[in-house]
Parts: C-alpha cells; structure tokens; sequence
C-alpha cells in the first residue's frame, strides 16, 4: 500500500487504527482482520443522566449481521436507509436504567466521526444530514 501524501488535499490523518488516511474511509475488512484489528470501540453517552460508556463491537461478527441485514432488506430499499437505520432504538443505560437512551458521541468535526463503530451499531441514523453527505 502506498503512503499517504500529505499534500493530498484529500489527506487527513486516521483519526483511529481502522481508518484510512482519507476522509470517511476504512480499511478493507480482510486488511482489518488481517492486521489484528478485530474489535471497534466507541462511546455512548446517556441522554438522561450524561454518563459516558466505551462500548465496544466484534468487527466480524458485527459486519455480518449488517451485510445479512442489508442482504436481507436491499430489494425494499430503494436506494433510502431503512426506517430501523432513521429511528435506530439505542441500548439501555446500565447507570440510570432509562431505555433509548445511550446515544452516539459522535466528534464535532466530521473527520474524526467514528464511522465504522456508527455502521457496525447501526446507529448511522444519529447523524445529521451534513455528517452524512461529508461520508458519501
């Protein structure tokens, strides 16, 4: 793999060991794999009672039941983010017991967003509009 160039103006430096030194991309999940990156961490912060949490995601296991899902749910699709992925229901805080409610911390500059722990949580629906448009 070549090195990144920092006079690319699509250079950005990873903000974490999965991403790419460009914006809104990661690695291949067999580079992951292969590399010993087997498990994607982010935080979660409780709507109610702010407590903030590392959550953290097995990549394999993750990433199939999104490729089953979206296998799965293609044909209805129709190039749009299925309802589930718009509204996704958010885990439970363990702290204050209030349900939906462990959000995201998603960064304020959307190059350091975490967007593979949003992919593998099915949590990409927390994001605004322009978070969004920046990955496409």
């Amino acid at each position: 793999m070549a090195q990144p160039d920092p006079s690319d103006p699509d250079y950005i430096p990873s903000p974490y060991p999965w991403s790419r030194p460009r914006r809104a991309s990661v690695h291949t999940l067999h580079h992951l794999l292969s590399s010993g990156c087997d498990t994607i961490t982010g935080h979660l912060r409780c709507k109610r009672c702010d407590v903030t949490v590392e959550v953290a995601h097995d990549l394999r296991d993750r990433f199939m039941e999104v490729a089953r899902f979206v296998a799965a749910e293609r044909p209805r699709m129709h190039d749009r983010a299925p309802p589930v992925w718009m509204k996704p229901r958010l885990p439970t805080c363990q702290n204050c017991g209030y349900a939906n409610a462990m959000k995201p911390v998603i960064a304020p500059k959307k190059r350091n967003i975490n967007w593979l722990f949003l992919l593998l949580g099915q949590m990409l629906g927390c994001c605004s509009l322009a978070q969004l448009k920046y990955f496409s």
